[in-house]
């Protein structure tokens, strides 16, 4: 999760646009909200879907698992 707010490079051997890189990095943050151990932190789907339209700057990332 650290290498997400690092600009991370994704290590896929294929090239990419930035706009698909930012899809990908925006799908992995929603993923991570989506795992959350506590089902209370978990989103409902109104707000998944509310994440992946809106863009990637503003998308907080989940608390990190203690």
């Amino acid at each position: 999760m650290m290498h997400l707010d690092q600009s991370m490079n994704l290590n896929i051997n294929e090239e990419r646009t930035k706009e698909e890189e930012e899809i990908t990095k925006k799908l992995i943050a929603v993923s991570l909200w989506c795992i959350q151990t506590n089902p209370l932190d978990r989103p409902p789907m109104a707000k998944v879907i509310e994440m992946l339209q809106g863009s990637l700057q503003s998308l907080e990332l989940p608390p990190r698992p203690t």
